[in-house]
């Protein structure tokens, strides 16, 4: 039995597991598995991973996109220019590094039409940084924003009524709003965004999504199940070795 799994820390509300069983039932694989590696310890997870050969892949989350590079023997060349990786392939011992979270995030932007090419991503985490050269490659001049000050990045207090107007696309790859803080949202003028502005959410649970609904309806919103399915489904090509099938493969409805 191949096995395969997610490993982050807080995870045990993950949908990876029920999104995995799909992909393979598509394609017909029976002989795999797929595990949430829940952990504070990821030196740990990764050591007792490395001795059991029957491994073949890895999904990784918050908090460990960026730490987990410290264990890789590669890095594909888009996992190395974002910083950050959400899969590992393991093959002969060599654990490479992928991101397919910029695949998924650009894969419901693709057929839309946007204001202007200024973007503002709400986070600094591994997930914005995939954000952040997704939209990078589409022309996008972007902003980031942090609670914390750091060099080259808006404060929230710097996002005002006048300024969010300036920006075709916000992007909340924040925590807040999702299962882990369902109560909380970026703290950004809301009401003042316009007609035609794309907010998409990062987060995937439709049942917390307290970012889409604190905007106005004259906005495109756009939540994270898409984004969530197809980063697997790129993933899994690259586990399987298959080249990428840009129509998208299978429905998401269930996720």
């Amino acid at each position: 039995m191949r096995k395969y799994g997610l490993l982050g820390e807080g995870i045990q509300y993950s949908q990876s597991p029920r999104i995995w069983a799909r992909i393979w039932q598509g394609e017909g694989v029976t002989d795999a598995s797929f595990e949430l590696l829940d952990t504070n310890r990821l030196g740990t997870v990764i050591d007792q991973i490395k001795r059991d050969d029957s491994w073949q892949g890895v999904m990784v989350t918050t908090p460990y996109k960026e730490m987990v590079i410290n264990y890789l023997d590669d890095l594909s060349d888009t996992a190395k220019a974002i910083g950050a990786v959400n899969a590992i392939r393991i093959r002969e011992g060599r654990w490479t590094g992928y991101n397919t979270d910029v695949y998924g995030f650009l894969y419901p932007l693709r057929a839309l039409t946007f204001l202007n090419s200024k973007a503002l991503v709400l986070g600094t985490g591994g997930a914005a940084k995939a954000v952040c050269y997704g939209l990078g490659s589409r022309g996008f001049e972007v902003d980031c924003v942090s609670r914390t000050h750091k060099d080259g990045v808006l404060r929230y207090d710097d996002i005002t009524r006048d300024t969010i107007e300036d920006y075709a696309i916000v992007v909340n790859a924040t925590p807040l709003g999702g299962p882990k803080f369902p109560d909380e949202a970026p703290a950004i003028p809301y009401d003042a965004l316009l007609s035609g502005q794309v907010l998409y959410d990062l987060s995937y649970h439709t049942d917390a999504p307290r970012f889409l609904a604190s905007a106005p309806d004259r906005c495109l919103k756009i939540n994270g199940r898409t984004m969530l399915y197809q980063q697997a489904l790129e993933a899994y090509r690259i586990f399987s070795d298959k080249s990428s099938d840009k129509s998208g493969g299978y429905c998401n409805r269930d996720i």
